[in-house]
């Protein structure tokens, strides 16, 4: 599931559960400290050869070692940032780009709504 795969963990009963963060451990709203699975597949990716946890400190990515990187590449830094926020579940905005208040607003009402219509479903986990 992709889900293990980002922000969560999975707990004794087996459910998926949002990590939480200490105040002390978030850097300009983001976890600074980040644990990601990294799986290297054949060419075909259908057979998983090799998994390996990576963890990703985003102040000081020098000190994660990833093949075809050098210790202070900038390409490195990049990827390993957005790595990152694509694990967190952030919302991640492109440029000098700011979201209006007014459409911030819409958009929760909006996730209001959805997570409405789930619970009078009953639907616990969304399997589209």
């Amino acid at each position: 599931s992709t889900r293990d795969k980002m922000s969560f963990s999975v707990n004794e009963e087996g459910e998926y559960v949002r990590q939480h963060c200490n105040p002390e451990d978030v850097t300009d709203g983001k976890p600074r400290v980040l644990k990601l699975r990294l799986l290297k597949t054949n060419k075909t990716g259908k057979k998983v050869l090799k998994e390996e946890e990576l963890e990703i400190d985003r102040e000081q990515t020098q000190f994660t070692h990833i093949d075809g990187y050098q210790e202070k590449d900038p390409q490195k830094h990049l990827m390993l940032n957005i790595l990152g926020d694509l694990a967190s579940e952030t919302l991640v905005l492109l440029g000098k780009s700011r979201l209006e208040e007014k459409v911030v607003q819409e958009q929760l009402k909006k996730n209001d709504e959805w997570e409405l219509w789930k619970k009078e479903r009953n639907i616990k986990e969304w399997q589209p």
